[in-house]
């Protein structure tokens, strides 16, 4: 048996698409596997400085399930994260990307979301708290609200785990 692709392959193509749209890109293999709640700390934790910075880490973060909502790993990734940012009243512009490389994130017929620091404000008084869609593993339904923030590929027919994509600017 020989491997073909692995996910080393996505973070290097997904690194040298961000290089030649000007970023400086870092792949933190230290994100990986961790408990998603670790895991979204260190995806927002500021390691680099810079202009426009691009931090790509891949893997499958541990995600219980709480409630009978829909969703995966993926999408409760970026809600996590645009919680922990819409908090933390940042100079810097982020942009936080999670992503199912089949294309598929739970039950959710998407592969995952895009989220910054104004997706929890947009939400607020249109439906319940983000919290309430975590506690129910339905980040699914938040998103679905803003439609433009899934990931909706289809089933790729491969599967090399996730990546993730975190762009930062100044």
């Amino acid at each position: 048996h020989e491997v073909l692709l692995g996910n080393w392959t996505a973070l290097e193509a997904a690194a040298q698409k961000a290089s030649e749209l000007g970023f400086t890109c870092v792949t933190r293999a230290d994100i990986c596997e961790q408990p998603i709640e670790k895991g979204c700390e260190l995806l927002l934790a500021t390691r680099d400085a810079g202009p426009r910075i691009c931090e790509i880490s891949g893997g499958e973060f541990s995600c219980p399930v709480r409630g009978n909502g829909r969703g995966g790993r993926n999408l409760e990734t970026v809600l996590r994260c645009a919680i922990s940012l819409s908090r933390q009243k940042s100079p810097h512009h982020t942009v936080v990307l999670s992503a199912g490389t089949d294309g598929v994130d739970g039950n959710s017929p998407c592969a995952g979301a895009i989220a910054d620091e104004t997706t929890v404000e947009r939400n607020w008084g249109v439906r319940l708290s983000p919290e309430h869609y975590l506690a129910h593993s339905d980040s699914y339904a938040f998103f679905d609200l803003f439609d433009f923030n899934l990931i909706l590929t289809g089933p790729t027919g491969t599967n090399v785990r996730d990546l993730r994509v975190v762009l930062k600017s100044v």
